[in-house]
């Protein structure tokens, strides 16, 4: 019977893990593909925006470029390494804007129209009404 020692013994075979994806990177080593669906990402980069805007030396020059623009938004997003869907959009409310309660802006979703379909109840068109600061209905 044939012995084997350290040097000529098989290797166990350990199971194969995929490939880790090379990662493009931003000059100062942040990852460039930040998902805009998974919600950490999302919060890490805004996060990272809201210590710009409060940093900004000419405060708050940056905020209103942010507020004017929504390109400008979205590139706030995209210069930290995040993809962000080109059907989405990136707004910036002034600030103090949640202070007026139901006065305040509101984001609303337009409807798909459906030209053979009935006709969305008002409940279903409320539904469109996606953010405010205070429920009115």
């Amino acid at each position: 019977m044939k012995t084997r020692n350290k040097h000529t013994a098989s290797k166990p075979k350990t199971a194969s893990s995929p490939k880790r994806k090379s990662r493009k990177s931003l000059r100062d080593g942040r990852e460039v593909n930040l998902d805009w669906g998974n919600v950490r990402h999302k919060t890490k980069v805004f996060l990272e925006i809201m210590r710009e805007i409060l940093e900004d030396p000419n405060y708050p020059a940056l905020a209103n470029e942010y507020l004017g623009s929504d390109a400008a938004a979205r590139q706030a997003f995209e210069r930290r390494g995040m993809k962000v869907p080109p059907d989405v959009k990136v707004v910036f409310l002034p600030a103090g804007d949640a202070d007026k309660l139901s006065a305040a802006s509101a984001v609303i979703q337009l409807p798909r129209r459906d030209l053979g379909g009935p006709k969305p109840t008002d409940d279903e068109l409320a539904e469109l009404f996606v953010a405010n600061y205070h429920i009115v209905w």
